[in-house]
C-alpha cells in the first residue's frame, strides 16, 4: 500500500490511497500511542470510521484508504469526513 499508492497530508491525517478491484471503498486506520491514551485513540478511530461511513457515496467506489493519524485533539465527525474527502480527491 505504501509503495504503490499515493499519499497526501490533510490536517492531522496522512491519507494513503490505492485503487482496488473489489468495487467498493475500504478504510484502514492507524493511530499510534503518541496520539494520546486509549480513550482518545478510540474516540478518533470511532469518528474516522463514522466519517467514512457517512461520506462513502462521495468517495471513489474502488479505493483503499489508509489513514495514519498524527497527534491532535479529537475533531468532530463532520471535520474528519471533510478531511477524508479532501485526502481522496
Amino acid at each position: 500500500m505504501y509503495a504503490h499508492g499515493t499519499k497526501s497530508t490533510v490536517g492531522p491525517l496522512l491519507v494513503h490511497r490505492k485503487s482496488n478491484s473489489i468495487g467498493h471503498a475500504r478504510l484502514g486506520i492507524s493511530v499510534p500511542r503518541r496520539v494520546g491514551n486509549a480513550v482518545i485513540r478510540n474516540t478518533i478511530k470511532r469518528r474516522c470510521r463514522e466519517a467514512f461511513r457517512t461520506s462513502i457515496e462521495k468517495l471513489p467506489a474502488n479505493i483503499d484508504i489508509l489513514v495514519t493519524v498524527r497527534p491532535h485533539s479529537p475533531l468532530q465527525t463532520q471535520e474528519y469526513a471533510s478531511l477524508l474527502r479532501k485526502g481522496t480527491s
